[in-house]
């Protein structure tokens, strides 16, 4: 696996073996590639669902790298239309979404945060958006901004 050419890596819903019968799991040695590359400045992005519908035994090897566990406790499972059910909130000064908005996520994992890991946005009493590191928040702000 090279990065080297990479400015960002963004990694979203991680396959389990419900969705593919040859899912690419996470592993240590690229877990460590990834660590390292971004030490080196890289941003990653990680993304996943609730743990009925994504792989998060073999996310976290990567995960844990940077103080952030996927748990498998699932938040925010939006029934039909009702959509206020996915209702989050952005915490003060996290750097990337804007406090006193309201955003919206369907079935997702909470997570434990260690380390310098930080909230970024909360579910009730549920860290639910990505803990960051400072490294390479500038590229992270940028990306979020325009996806949003």
């Amino acid at each position: 696996m090279s990065l080297s050419k990479a400015s960002v890596y963004l990694i979203v819903d991680p396959d389990n073996s419900k969705d593919s019968p040859t899912p690419n799991y996470m592993n240590t040695a690229d877990a460590s590639i990834i660590s390292d590359w971004v030490k080196a400045g890289g941003v990653l992005i990680l993304l996943a669902n609730d743990s009925a519908n994504c792989d998060l035994i073999h996310f976290n090897v990567l995960a844990e790298k940077f103080g952030i566990q996927f748990t498998n406790e699932s938040v925010d499972m939006v029934k039909g239309n009702a959509f206020e059910m996915g209702s989050a909130f952005p915490v003060q000064e996290n750097g990337v979404l804007t406090y006193g908005t309201k955003i919206f996520v369907k079935d997702v994992s909470a997570l434990q945060l260690k380390m310098d890991a930080k909230a970024i946005a909360m579910s009730g009493d549920k860290t639910i958006a990505r803990g960051l590191l400072p490294i390479g928040i500038d590229e992270v702000e940028k990306f979020c901004r325009s996806i949003t």
